[in-house]
């Protein structure tokens, strides 16, 4: 009895290490594919940009096909209320589609300039 389960638990640990390594090379090695490219080409786009458009739209699909509900939810705990659930909901769908209207890159702070000495200098010795 306990070889039987001990092998039902390696058969079990072996098919989730399988998966994980397929679906890992499905979003991040393999190649866009025309609908992909498609959806996230710019004109001047760098491609390292456009790959990570693509993983971001093959992750955003693979969630909202698993489980769209528990997806926004655990977004929006993680946004502490800064944002709705109905707009996480939206730039999901938006990436998934691969819709521009999702803005790249959040703002960024102003740059602080600080003048003078970073560190307090010793009198010379005369």
């Amino acid at each position: 009895m306990r070889l039987i389960l001990r092998l039902c638990l390696a058969v079990l640990h072996a098919g989730l290490i399988a998966s994980s390594v397929t679906l890992t090379g499905w979003f991040i090695v393999a190649p866009p594919n025309g609908a992909e490219l498609r959806a996230l080409s710019r004109e001047g786009q760098d491609p390292a940009d456009l790959r990570r458009s693509v993983v971001q739209r093959r992750l955003a699909r693979a969630a909202l096909a698993v489980a769209p509900d528990l997806t926004v939810d655990l977004i929006t705990r993680q946004g502490q209320g800064s944002v709705s659930r109905e707009q996480v909901a939206a730039s999901l769908q938006a990436i998934a589609q691969g819709r521009s209207d999702v803005p790249d890159e959040a703002p960024v702070a102003a740059v602080r300039v600080i003048g003078g000495a970073k560190f307090e200098r010793p009198a010379p010795d005369e």
